[in-house]
């Protein structure tokens, strides 16, 4: 019996199991006005959202359902990356201005003809919701400066579970 207890002690110490329940974000583009609808989009940017953590439990064996909820674990940090490869502009810069008409994060990017730009925002998917990015290109042969509008649009994606067992 005390061997039983050792090894059933053992196991509660070297390890848990963990489970969760995730639901996917992400940030979609909406057209501005008409005049950005006829510019030819630039497809090379896009918004890293972290997965929300909408439920967890531990336990010391078997993995159960994930009843505890985890709001308060919400990321507040979002990453916008940027791949471009110039063909008749550069990308001079970009910006993000809330619905008010403020400026909330701001970047100057160098001209340069083969761009990958990776950076971390201090908003969250979710903080960025209904505000614009404003996207600065330069024509290569007029030196003409171009602004691209474009609304952010926060969707909830689906939901799934995860689990998997920690030790020590």
């Amino acid at each position: 019996m005390k061997k039983i207890i050792i090894v059933f002690v053992y196991f509660l110490s070297s390890g848990c199991a963990v489970s969760s329940l995730e639901r996917d974000q992400k940030l979609n583009f909406q057209t501005s006005n008409e005049i950005d609808r006829n510019l030819t989009w630039y497809e090379g940017i896009w918004f890293d959202c972290e997965s929300q953590l909408v439920s967890g439990m531990f336990s010391p064996l078997i993995p159960l359902p994930p009843i505890i909820p985890t709001f308060w674990m919400d990321s507040r940090s979002s990453k916008i990356s940027i791949d471009r490869r110039s063909d008749e502009s550069y990308l001079t810069g970009f910006r993000i201005v809330n619905e008010s008409g403020k400026v909330i994060f701001e970047h100057d990017v160098l001209n340069h003809e083969h761009l990958r730009l990776g950076m971390n925002l201090p908003y969250s998917c979710r903080d960025l919701d209904q505000t614009n990015l404003v996207l600065e290109f330069e024509n290569k042969s007029s030196g003409e400066n171009v602004f691209v509008t474009k609304t952010l649009i926060y969707e909830l994606g689906k939901m799934k579970f995860g689990w998997g067992y920690l030790s020590a």
